[in-house]
């Protein structure tokens, strides 16, 4: 029997193209995880905003589009600096700032080498110039990483940060737009919502999954899961569970697991609203000036009423104080002009996400890629964002699952 742990968007892929007897082990009572929606008050929200980029995912778009269609959206992003909305990415319109800062930018930008860095911080530097990172890149990513930059291994922002020609930094300088750069140019969204593209996956599982049953021990030796509800023999796993969780769990725990306690991430605290009307157009703002702690501001598509979001990083333990972040959601949104004042705001909530976004510390590369090895050789797949430690969007989670079915599949 194969047993898949979590029904999130990754399970419920590999579910769904698996052709072998299975069986979804998921500890909330409803399937999605993070890819679905909750309920506060008389409104749904999604945790935070969530898209599909379909770019070089193959097959993907057609396999979703068989649950639900599909809305096409042209990405209306910006920046808020200097009191303004910027167009994003901010390299490709320096135009937006000062005279004398904009030609310092470019200058440094001109002297840029190809050359390895050790960290984030100096792959920034290198690339877009000590002036644009003290601006826009050092303070932004400071406050979606929650840490230094320095701590953090290069490379591994997939692409998010295009690093543009120097031909397209200078139209730029004369006000051209590159609005249509970067890896979301263009994204997705159901035509009805994410709860209801979830729910038709789930419809196809007839009755495979085990909900409020959480996994508390995984014998690699006897080939064994234990939950709060009973025990299971398996012949294969596919966890999607976090992967530090799922090496607290196993037993005995082999040395092989030993480092997984200096894997990182950090969560994201969304204060969700629906505000009377809609203010501006924009899809989101990226806010890399303080002293705010949000990063992010942004509007759902397709939401029934006119429903927001705001996005700050808290590290593991931090605590934070609900009136402290109301009071600073409002003067926000009054800044984004999305708001003139608190009585627009017809609900907010406000909830924490754990372990949002994985770390790629200075210890990622010694411990998960042999984990994850070891793991597929005891016979345990560990897919998706959590499962596999790193970062990937829902369609990328998809593709993960559906390459793991076609591999399981293939077994004999």
């Amino acid at each position: 029997m194969i047993f898949i742990i979590g029904a999130g968007i990754s399970g419920l892929s590999v579910a769904d193209n698996l052709k072998k007897d299975f069986t979804i082990l998921e500890k909330n009572d409803y399937p999605g995880g993070l890819a679905t929606q909750y309920r506060s008050g008389e409104y749904w929200f999604d945790f935070s905003g969530h898209y599909f980029h379909f770019a070089d995912k193959v097959n993907v778009k057609k396999y979703v589009e068989q649950f639900s269609h599909f809305k096409e959206y042209k990405r209306d992003s910006r920046i808020y600096m200097f009191g303004k909305l910027i167009p994003f990415p901010v390299q490709y319109h320096l135009s937006y700032f000062p005279e004398k800062t904009r030609r310092k930018i470019f200058e440094e930008m001109k002297r840029r080498t190809e050359a390895d860095h050790d960290n984030l911080k100096d792959s920034l530097v290198g690339n877009f110039g000590k002036t644009l990172y003290d601006m826009f890149f050092g303070p932004f990513m400071t406050k979606y990483y929650g840490r230094d930059l320095s701590d953090i291994i290069p490379a591994m922002d997939r692409g998010s940060i295009p690093v543009p020609d120097l031909k397209s930094v200078e139209e730029g300088l004369s006000g051209k737009n590159f609005s249509d750069k970067g890896y979301n140019p263009v994204f997705y969204y159901p035509e009805d919502n994410l709860r209801t593209f979830i729910g038709n996956i789930e419809k196809n599982l007839s009755g495979k999954i085990k909900y409020n049953e959480t996994v508390l021990e995984v014998d690699l030796k006897e080939r064994k899961i234990k939950t709060d509800k009973g025990e299971y023999f398996f012949s294969k796993i596919v966890n999607t569970m976090p992967l530090k969780g799922l090496v607290d769990i196993l037993s005995p725990c082999p040395e092989w697991a030993d480092g997984a306690d200096k894997l990182e991430s950090v969560s994201t605290l969304v204060v969700n609203l629906v505000l009377r009307e809609k203010r501006e157009n924009f899809h989101w703002v990226y806010l890399p000036e303080g002293p705010s702690r949000f990063y992010r501001a942004g509007y759902y598509p397709g939401h029934p009423d006119t429903a927001c979001y705001l996005e700050r990083s808290l590290n593991e333990g931090e605590s934070h104080d609900i009136e402290e972040v109301r009071t600073e959601a409002v003067t926000i949104l009054k800044k984004l002009n999305m708001i003139v004042s608190e009585a627009e705001i017809e609900h907010m909530d406000i909830r924490v996400i754990p372990g949002s976004y994985i770390i790629f510390n200075r210890e990622w590369k010694k411990i998960v890629p042999g984990m994850l090895e070891k793991l597929k050789e005891n016979n345990v797949y560990s897919i998706g964002r959590y499962g596999s430690w790193n970062y990937s969007s829902m369609s990328n989670d998809i593709k993960s699952g559906i390459g793991t079915a076609d591999l399981l599949n293939g077994d004999q």
